[in-house]
């Protein structure tokens, strides 16, 4: 609720505090590591996103975690890596990527890679997120 009202801060508070009451919340660790990227904070969500990522590497939000380290690349304008990181993140999602998907195919487009992205934007655009027909 925090994050959706724009209190990025205090959400990281909330998400701090979650982890602390439960080191093995792995939602708490996305929703910090989401929180930083609104705030234009990529490596303080790298670094909460990896931690969560070595605390539970089969974790059924991995791919979450894997999209919001993508992005973290992404803000920090590092394509290769947010390139990486995000068709890994499509690699193991099962519903695929709503997000992701986007960030990719721009990813792909600044570095200069036009054919994967235009691919990558077909992929995306044949999904049920770009129909409106999956919503979380």
């Amino acid at each position: 609720m925090l994050m959706a009202e724009g209190r990025h801060e205090e959400a990281i508070v909330e998400a701090e505090r979650s982890v602390a009451l439960n080191p093995s919340d792995i939602f708490g660790y996305l929703m910090n590591g989401v929180a930083h990227n609104f705030l234009c904070e990529p490596d303080q969500s790298i670094e909460v996103v990896d931690k969560a990522i070595r605390l539970s590497p089969r974790d059924p939000l991995l791919w979450a975690l894997y999209e919001v380290k993508g992005e973290a690349f992404f803000i920090k304008q590092q394509d290769d890596n947010a390139i990486a990181w995000l068709r890994k993140e499509l690699a193991i999602s099962a519903r695929g990527a709503p997000y992701g998907g986007l960030l990719l195919v721009s990813a792909l487009a600044l570095d200069s890679r036009l054919l994967e992205a235009r691919d990558a934007l077909k992929i995306y655009l044949a999904s049920s997120f770009a129909k409106g027909q999956d919503h979380f």
